[in-house]
């Protein structure tokens, strides 16, 4: 039972991400504040020291934790890259219309 459980929590995990994301872009009107928040959020990460336990990992925004191996695969939130190339993709026109301003 418990397996199975952590199977499917891994399994709707990410896709509960992707679709937050989504309902954000919408109430927001626009995806690119949360995608810039989102690379931001990675920078500063790459800039500061984290120190803090593992088991909180969910709590984040992104997982601040690196996780290689096995570990890797319990890992409850989808790369920043492909949260953001899901939120651009709302907007495709987006690099025309940054040209256009």
């Amino acid at each position: 039972g418990p397996v199975a459980a952590a199977i499917v929590h891994l399994l709707l995990s990410p896709k509960r991400e992707f679709a937050a994301d989504r309902a954000a872009a919408e109430l927001c009107g626009s995806p690119h504040g949360l995608a810039d928040a989102l690379i931001r959020l990675e920078r500063a990460a790459e800039l500061v020291e984290f120190r803090a336990s593992p088991a909180t990992e969910p709590l984040y925004t992104f997982n601040p934790f690196v996780e290689e191996g096995l570990a890797g695969l319990f890992v409850t939130h989808p790369p920043i890259a492909e949260r953001v190339r899901r939120l651009r993709a709302l907007d495709p026109d987006w690099r025309e219309k940054l040209q256009a301003a």
